[in-house]
């Protein structure tokens, strides 16, 4: 079997990379990797370790001096889940988007599948005509001009009616947050709850 491989800087310019959500293409053997595999192979574990790590410190409470928190979530022990609350899992989504300022993108996103909020837990989204009707408008008009923005963080800290749980494995969370939120005294069975 080939040894993975993934070009450790990539170049904005790169027309061999190729990314989608939830996954990155190896460029050498075309195998789409998620960040279980990246964390896997020396050339690429480093990259996507810190990633994780600044992920994991802008939704706690930063990582050192590098990344400032938004106290999204709180480490918690297991004993501290109320009794008869589902805990979901953590889901770890990889991407590369080359024009950002942090081009290798972790988020942890929360296991929508198994959460217990009697409420409303999606969020609409524009249906095929309305988009249609935006491109036409744009593409029809001589000169004219679209914008479409993506708002960073927005649903982070929003207040909830109660909280929502979830755990991850704590050997693939980076060593860095393992011993900045000291970690080890609070995982349960090599989980760690938020």
């Amino acid at each position: 079997m080939k040894e993975i491989y993934i070009k450790e800087k990539y170049s904005q310019n790169s027309s061999i990379l190729k990314h989608f959500c939830n996954a990155i293409i190896d460029p050498v053997i075309g195998k789409s990797l998620e960040f279980c595999h990246l964390i896997k192979y020396p050339k690429t574990k480093e990259i996507w370790n810190k990633s994780f790590a600044n992920e994991l410190g802008r939704l706690a409470n930063g990582v050192g001096e590098r990344i400032k928190g938004t106290k999204t979530i709180k480490f918690i022990t297991k004993s501290m889940v109320p009794k008869g609350r589902k805990v979901t899992y953590g889901r770890i989504v990889v991407d590369y988007r080359p024009t950002k300022s942090e081009p290798n993108r972790t988020r942890l996103a929360v296991g929508g599948d198994r959460i217990d909020y009697p409420g409303v837990v999606c969020t609409d989204t524009a249906n095929m005509l309305t988009a249609k009707l935006l491109l036409n408008s744009v593409v029809s008009i001589p000169r004219a001009r679209c914008c479409i923005l993506d708002i960073k963080d927005l649903y982070l800290n929003n207040l909830l009616p109660s909280f929502e749980y979830m755990h991850i494995d704590l050997k693939i969370i980076p060593q860095e947050n393992v011993k900045e939120y000291e970690l080890n005294k609070i995982a349960h069975e090599g989980h760690v709850y938020m």
